[in-house]
């Protein structure tokens, strides 16, 4: 089951057509749905791991980004059943989505320096941000918290 998003994600995006979602009576059904969001959390992870970066993510901020591409990937996929369905041999409706999501995969590899930076997972409490300055001969910063009485 995909951690970064779910079909629900997928369905809101296309709440024209299926505004009570998928089932396993929809094209396609909820079941073909949840593979192609697997599909994709699985090559996105894969990637994640041959570049030496930590997978699968668990912050939320991280799941978001990478949940984007997945529902990108998914959503092509349902848009291709979409138009083959339709008849329309000639339909390229979905394929610009699941080429981003390839060009998603390829940026993390030239750019890993850049997504590990985006993807870093930070908790920072509240009650730590502060500010530092040198103001004592000895070059000792004070560490001022939001609980700094002054």
């Amino acid at each position: 089951m995909s951690l970064y998003a779910f079909h629900q994600d997928v369905s809101a995006r296309l709440h024209n057509v299926y505004p009570s979602g998928f089932s396993s009576t929809t094209q396609p059904t909820v079941e073909q749905v949840a593979f192609w969001l697997d599909e994709a959390e699985d090559l996105t992870n894969a990637v994640l791991k041959a570049l030496g970066m930590p997978a699968p993510y668990t912050d939320t901020q991280a799941k978001r980004i990478l949940g984007k591409h997945v529902i990108d990937y998914t959503e092509g996929r349902v848009r291709r059943v979409l138009a083959a369905s339709g008849g329309d041999g000639k339909n390229q409706d979905g394929v610009d989505l699941i080429q981003s999501f390839e060009k998603f995969l390829l940026d993390l590899q030239n750019r890993k320096d850049f997504w590990t930076g985006i993807l870093a997972e930070t908790a920072i409490s509240e009650s730590s941000v502060g500010s530092s300055a040198v103001v004592s001969s000895d070059n000792q910063a004070p560490w001022f918290t939001r609980e700094t009485k002054f």
